[in-house]
């Protein structure tokens, strides 16, 4: 049953929210469950709705609270839309190499997580910013956005890297749009394993980044880079989002007892 029309300025457009009930296995029933159905047609048309995983009354896990006995979820999203990616609610498995401390809220906005961003490196050398600007940053952690939005001085930095790295790797830049692009000289095919490392570093946990997660594929021969600067954040400025493009074949674990967030590579 439908409950409300509810405005979503994020997505430039409504997202009908919406009650049923939601059965996990044999077991685990919530009745009324509320769930948004968007009508955003950017996301590539692979998904049709959307289930919130900040910490208001209605988002999935606050939902699903009362039938665990360990405060904590975990999921992971393939990269590969044919692979399986899932969701663990309650009690997992602890053996993470990498946590970093999860922050409730972010300015303003109490329902969602954060992490905070250290510093970043391409191909292992730290990026070139102005000494005088302090680059840690407050990221909100946001399945829903596909990118990766960081700091104006971050990114310019950023891309300033990735475009040294890719010129000497034989890519040449297009210029002219928003995202930063990459074409291969020759026309030749993008080598993806000869694309720049990056590393992701959270305070006590550095995360190393494949190129999957750093590069949209547009083409065989196009690849775009899966980072903006903040000032392009769906139309709202300085804030900053780690997006899911980032954490795809991880296993991302928001542990709410501990208030800690786990990074595991590779687990779907």
């Amino acid at each position: 049953m439908p409950l409300s029309n509810i405005p979503d300025p994020s997505h430039g457009d409504h997202q009908e929210a919406w009650r049923d009930r939601l059965a996990l296995g044999d077991i685990t029933v919530v009745d009324d469950f509320v769930f948004g159905c968007s009508k955003d047609d950017r996301f590539y048309g692979s998904e049709a709705g959307v289930i919130g995983f900040g910490n208001k009354s209605y988002s999935f896990f606050n939902q699903m609270a009362r039938q665990t006995s360990y405060n904590a979820f975990a999921y992971c999203f393939p990269s590969d839309h044919q692979a399986e990616g899932f969701l663990i609610i309650g009690p997992y498995p602890q053996r993470l190499e990498l946590v970093t401390p999860l922050i409730r809220g972010y300015g303003l906005r109490s329902y969602v997580y954060s992490l905070l961003l250290q510093d970043m490196t391409v191909d292992w050398k730290r990026l070139e910013v102005d000494p005088s600007i302090d680059t840690r940053q407050i990221m909100v952690v946001d399945s829903g956005t596909d990118d990766t939005f960081v700091s104006s001085p971050t990114f310019y930095a950023l891309a300033e890297a990735v475009t040294s790295v890719m010129r000497d790797k034989g890519y040449y830049r297009e210029y002219g749009s928003e995202k930063v692009c990459f074409r291969p000289a020759g026309g030749d095919p993008v080598n993806w394993r000869g694309l720049p490392a990056m590393e992701m570093r959270f305070l006590r946990a550095t995360v190393n980044l494949p190129p999957d997660n750093v590069f949209h594929q547009q083409s065989v021969d196009r690849i775009c880079l899966a980072f903006q600067p903040d000032t392009y954040t769906s139309g709202v400025r300085d804030v900053r989002i780690l997006g899911n493009k980032a954490l795809r074949s991880f296993r991302v674990v928001y542990d709410l007892e501990k208030m800690t967030f786990g990074f595991q590579a590779r687990a779907c």
